[in-house]
Formats: C-alpha cells, sequence, structure tokens
C-alpha cells in the first residue's frame, strides 16, 4: 500500500446508520487492531456508544482501480464523538502505524472540532492516555481531575472549548483577507531546517549540525532565535551578516518540503470565487515569499504581497498591514488578517484591523491560549469560511 500524504486521504463524517456493512467492519477491525493487539488491551471494543456516535474515518484511497467492483480503500485514521450531558466527547482516536509521525493525528481532531462546531458544540471532553497528553495539549486541552486506571492503562481526562466564531467579527462584512504566510497558508518549517543546517556549516563547520526539530520549535519565535540556536550568541552586526547569507542559502535551495496546509487551497479559490480579495503580509523577505507562490503555483491567487524587506518596521509593527490597506484603499475594519502568532496579533491590533489566529500554525496553542489579547480563534482552516457565513 502506497504511503499517501494527508491532502491524497478521503475523509468522512458519518453517523453510524450511514456506515455500510464493510465501512463498519473496517472501523472494528482497525480498532481491535490498535487498542487490543498494537496495545495489548483486552475489552470490550464494541459497544452502546456507537449506534450514538458520529464516525470520522480517513481513507487511503492511492490503491483504487478503474474497475470499481476491484476498488479497495484502507482505512488510517479514525475516531467516533458523540453527545455527552452538555458537551461531546470525543474517543477510540487512532492512527494506523504505517500513517503515523506525519501530522495526520493533528488533523484529525482538526477535523473533529470543524464537524462538532457544525453540531452546535461548545465543549468537547475526551480521556487520554497519560503518554499522548502532550498532543492533546498542543491541541489546547486542559487536564481535568486526577489519573485514573481503565482497562489497565492510567488516562486522563481532558476538556476543550469550542469559540464561537460569527460574533467577534461584530457583523463587519470584510472586504480583503490579509495572510501571513508561513505557519499560516504554507508549512515551510523543514526546508528552513535544512537551510539552516548548510548555513552552520558554511559559517563554521567546526559548529554541530543544528537540529531539524528544534528549528521547528523556533518558527514562531521569528529567525534571530533559530540563528543564535544554530550558530550561538550573536551581536547585531554578526546577525544581519548571519541573515544576509541565510536569505542566499534560502535563495539557492528548493522548497522540497514545502506545502500548503491541508485545505488552504480550496479555501482560497472559495474566497476568490466569492469576490474577496486576497493579500499577504509577511516577515519573510519578499523575493523568498513570492519565489515560495511560485514554486506553489499560488501566486495568482493575491492582490498584493507585502515582505519584511520592503524598507517597513516589521511585524509586530502595523507598518506592512498599513501599506496593505494604502495600496488597496481600504480601512483596516474592511479587512481580516489571518496569522499564527503573537506578532500577528499585535500588528493587527495595532492596525485597528481584527485578527484572526490559525491554531494549526507554529505557536503552540497553549501560549496561544495564555495571550490576553483579543482574536478570533480558527480550529481549522476551514473555519475561515464559516466565520464569514459561508
Amino acid at each position: 500500500m502506497s504511503r499517501a500524504t494527508i491532502k491524497d486521504l478521503t475523509w468522512e463524517w458519518r453517523s453510524f446508520s450511514a456506515l455500510s456493512n464493510l465501512e463498519l467492519h473496517a472501523c472494528m477491525a482497525l480498532r481491535q487492531e490498535v487498542f487490543i493487539i498494537e496495545q495489548r488491551c483486552f475489552y470490550l471494543d464494541a459497544d452502546e456508544t456507537d449506534p450514538n456516535a458520529y464516525h470520522l474515518l480517513v481513507w487511503n484511497d492511492t490503491s483504487k482501480t478503474l474497475n470499481k467492483q476491484h476498488e479497495h480503500r484502507e482505512l488510517v485514521a479514525y475516531l467516533r464523538a458523540y453527545p455527552q450531558e452538555s458537551s461531546w466527547k470525543i474517543g477510540r482516536v487512532l492512527v494506523r502505524s504505517s500513517h503515523r509521525s506525519r501530522g495526520l493525528g493533528i488533523e484529525l481532531m482538526r477535523r473533529s472540532h470543524y464537524h462538532l462546531s457544525h453540531k452546535g458544540a461548545r465543549g468537547i471532553s475526551l480521556a487520554a492516555q497519560t503518554q499522548v497528553i502532550p498532543f492533546y495539549e498542543r491541541l489546547g486541552y486542559r487536564k481535568r481531575g486526577d489519573v485514573f486506571m481503565d482497562a489497565g492503562i492510567p488516562h486522563q481526562q481532558m476538556s476543550f472549548t469550542l469559540t464561537p466564531l460569527k460574533p467577534l467579527l461584530q457583523n463587519r462584512t470584510p472586504k480583503v483577507i490579509i495572510f501571513d504566510f508561513d505557519g499560516t497558508l504554507i508549512d515551510s518549517a523543514y526546508d528552513y531546517a535544512i537551510c539552516f543546517q548548510t548555513l552552520a556549516k558554511e559559517w563554521d563547520e567546526s559548529l554541530p549540525m543544528p537540529k531539524a526539530e528544534r528549528i521547528s520549535s523556533l518558527m514562531f519565535e521569528g529567525v534571530r532565535p533559530q540563528l543564535e540556536y544554530a550558530l550561538g550568541p550573536l551581536d547585531d552586526e554578526l546577525f544581519l551578516s548571519a541573515l544576509h547569507l541565510f536569505r542566499k542559502i534560502c535563495m539557492r535551495t528548493p522548497l522540497t518540503h514545502t506545502a500548503l496546509y491541508s485545505g488552504v487551497l480550496g479555501v482560497l479559490e472559495r474566497l476568490i470565487s466569492d469576490g474577496y480579495q486576497l493579500a499577504i503580509c509577511t516577515n519573510r523577505p519578499q523575493d523568498l515569499c513570492e519565489e515560495a507562490l511560485k514554486s506553489l503555483g499560488i501566486e495568482s491567487l493575491f492582490d498584493l504581497v507585502i515582505g519584511g524587506d520592503k524598507g517597513l518596521e516589521r511585524k509586530p509593527s502595523s507598518a506592512m498591514l498599513t501599506a496593505i490597506f494604502d495600496e488597496l484603499h481600504v480601512s483596516p475594519q474592511e479587512c481580516l488578517f489571518v496569522g499564527d502568532s503573537e506578532v500577528d496579533i499585535l500588528a493587527g491590533a495595532s492596525a485597528g484591523c481584527p485578527v484572526a489566529v490559525a491554531y494549526w500554525g507554529y505557536t503552540p496553542p497553549m501560549k496561544l491560549n495564555e495571550l490576553r489579547q483579543t482574536f478570533i480563534k480558527l480550529e481549522h482552516v476551514y473555519d475561515l469560511l464559516r466565520l464569514l457565513g459561508q
């Protein structure tokens, strides 16, 4: 079976009665494979909750044949959600072992949040095995109560609050949607890590190789902490020299791993078809941003791109956003700025523009939840369409 990317997978949100016999069999077989055989946890998996639940199924369809009678679908991820008192509960969250460690679990949870928000859910709870508590904390879940045992495995109750979207726009209808770039529209962390590794080697061959995971974890902090992690402490003069060399390395390094986040292209195309103007406001240098847009084939979707080397003060200053307002002849209140970090929130607030924050980006949700500024929380890129009433 080929190892499909997230964009190649088929996502289905089904009630129990809408599942075919073969689909139900695939759900139960995968649940038993992961929870009973793999985790050696012996309990009654099929229970009275299943008929009352909605089921999110993720299929790898890359093995389809032209003859529909011989079509084969591999279920690679799954969860169920069901109403419980005044909230909803999520359970049986799993990803097939062959498809782990590539973000599918996070995407699975975010899509479930999207579907549950359409069901009117405001609160979500789950019982997490203790070894995966950090995974759920990354999504913004909070621990509740003490650890308890279930089927011989320690668990922790956790909860999550879905934020209603529309009231936060105060009934405004924006004309222009402005996006941050890295961590909002694209995931570029691994290609950046490669560039930092090249930089360290060219700067000083005796330096240890920067770890890709650490570079990725610093994406929301900005380029200086990343440079100083890769090269060591830098005064202002050395920082500018390192930044210049890093930019040259980025320009000559192909974007092998950079990709749009799941669902972004469809949302951008829908916004354009509905008459919105799109712009980009990024601290990434202008030429690097334009090169990435061309590489991804989406440069024609944006009316304006303002990068961090246009001679304007970079975010968290409002200067770049103000330049966009002026060039597109709109007021701040006629725009919505979508970003993924505190500097985006501060820039929007300073510019007088409402801000929506991409919780799928680089800033850990726990850090975003600690911020006191007012912003609109987007769990999934499709929430942007919901926010705009579509």
